[in-house]
C-alpha cells in the first residue's frame, strides 16, 4: 500500500484547495478536487490517507453550515487509527457549489434525495476504490443522509456510528407539521428559495455566533475563525424549501416500516444537553433499527465531534470500535487491497 493516496485514480475533474490555519492544520497525506454533477454542480471532495496501510475507509458526512476543515482534526484522529477517510462536502456547502447566486450563504434545495445522489456519486467515483471495507460516520444532517442511504443502499456501509443525528427537528410534532404545510403552500407560489421567516442569519460578518453547540469554547471559536478567515465557507440561512426537504425526510425516516428495513449496524451517538436535533427521535430510531446501539454522551452538546476532549474522545473510540466489530464479523475485507 502506497504511503499516500494515489489520487489520480479519483474521478474529479480539478484540485480543490484545503484551507488550513495555524491552529488548524491540514492532515498530512491528504488532498482535495472537485466532482462535476448535472448541471455542473461541483462537490469538494477530501482524500486523506494514514500513514500506515490503511485497514478500512470512513465516509465522513457533515451536518448543516458543516464544511471540510472543521473536521481536520477528526481525520487526524482517524489516520492514527489506521484509516482512510474520504470526506465530501454537500451541495450548498464549503467549497462545494451554492444554489443561490444572490444569496450564496443561503442553504436550498427542494428535496435531501439530492443529497443521496450525489453521495451516491462520490461512491462510485471514489469511494468504492479506497480500501475496504467502508464505514460511515456522520454528524446531525449527515446522519439523516447516512440513514436514508443506509435504507436504499442495504449493506454498501459496513458499519455506520452517528452523531446526534437529525432524525427529528427540536420542535414538537405538531409545530413540524404545521411548518411544513405553510413551506410547501409557500413553494407552490414560487417562495421556496426565500429564508425561514422569522430567522435572521446565524452568523454576521466580524461576529462570533452564539455557542449552543459544544461546551468546549476554543474549538467553537477555531471554527468560527474559520469561517471569519474564508467567509466563502458561511452558510448562514435556510430556504423554505430545504425546511421542508427537511421536515418531510425527518417524517419519513422515523416510521417503523423505514427503520425495521435498515439492515446496516448503526451506532448512534445522543448529546445529553442537546439542543438542535430531538433526542427522542434518536430514542426511537434506536428501539426501531434491527441492528443498533445507543450511547447518550454525558454534558455533551450538539457537536459532539467539537466537544471537550474526554467527550470526543469517548465517541471516536465508541464509533472506532464499533467499526472493528463488525468489520471483524467479514474478516476477508478488514484490511484494504
Amino acid at each position: 500500500m502506497p504511503a499516500v493516496a494515489p489520487f489520480e485514480q479519483f474521478r474529479w475533474s480539478e484540485a480543490a484547495p484545503l484551507l488550513a490555519a495555524p491552529n488548524n492544520p491540514a492532515p498530512h497525506g491528504g488532498a482535495a478536487g472537485y466532482m462535476v454533477r448535472p448541471g455542473g454542480v461541483r462537490l469538494r471532495v477530501g482524500v486523506f490517507w494514514p500513514p500506515a496501510p490503511p485497514r478500512a475507509t470512513v465516509l465522513v458526512m457533515t451536518g448543516y453550515s458543516e464544511f471540510l476543515e472543521k473536521y481536520f482534526e477528526t481525520i487526524r484522529d482517524l489516520q492514527a487509527q489506521d484509516l482512510a477517510v474520504v470526506l465530501m462536502e454537500w451541495r450548498g456547502h464549503g467549497l462545494s457549489a451554492r444554489a443561490l447566486a444572490h444569496a450564496p450563504a443561503r442553504l436550498h434545495l427542494r428535496h435531501l434525495d439530492d443529497n443521496i445522489a450525489d453521495l451516491d456519486a462520490v461512491w462510485a467515483g471514489i469511494v468504492q476504490h479506497m480500501p475496504q471495507p467502508c464505514f460511515g460516520l456522520a454528524h446531525s444532517m449527515g446522519g439523516q443522509i447516512a440513514l436514508r442511504a443506509a435504507h436504499l443502499w442495504g449493506p454498501r456501509f459496513a458499519a455506520l456510528s452517528l452523531s446526534a443525528p437529525m432524525l427529528g427537528l427540536g420542535v414538537p410534532a405538531w409545530a413540524g407539521r404545521a411548518l411544513e404545510g405553510w413551506a410547501k403552500a409557500r413553494g407552490a407560489l414560487g417562495l421556496d428559495t426565500r429564508p425561514l421567516w422569522g430567522a435572521p442569519p446565524s452568523r454576521q460578518a466580524g461576529a462570533i455566533a452564539v455557542n449552543t453547540v459544544t461546551t468546549d469554547g476554543a474549538r467553537f471559536a477555531r471554527n468560527e475563525a474559520l469561517m471569519q478567515m474564508h467567509p466563502s465557507l458561511l452558510v448562514n440561512q435556510v430556504s423554505l424549501g430545504f425546511v421542508r426537504a427537511a421536515l418531510r425526510a425527518t417524517r419519513r425516516s422515523r416510521r417503523t416500516s423505514f427503520l425495521q428495513a435498515i439492515e446496516t449496524p448503526i451506532f448512534l451517538g445522543m448529546a445529553e444537553d442537546e439542543q438542535v436535533v430531538s433526542n427522542a427521535s434518536i430514542v426511537q430510531a434506536a428501539a426501531g433499527l434491527p441492528r443498533a446501539k445507543l450511547v447518550r454522551y454525558r454534558g455533551a452538546r450538539h457537536e459532539i465531534l467539537m466537544e471537550r476532549d474526554e467527550i470526543r474522545q469517548r465517541f471516536l473510540s465508541d464509533a472506532v470500535a464499533w467499526f472493528r466489530a463488525h468489520a471483524a464479523e467479514n474478516p476477508s475485507a478488514s484490511r484494504g487491497t
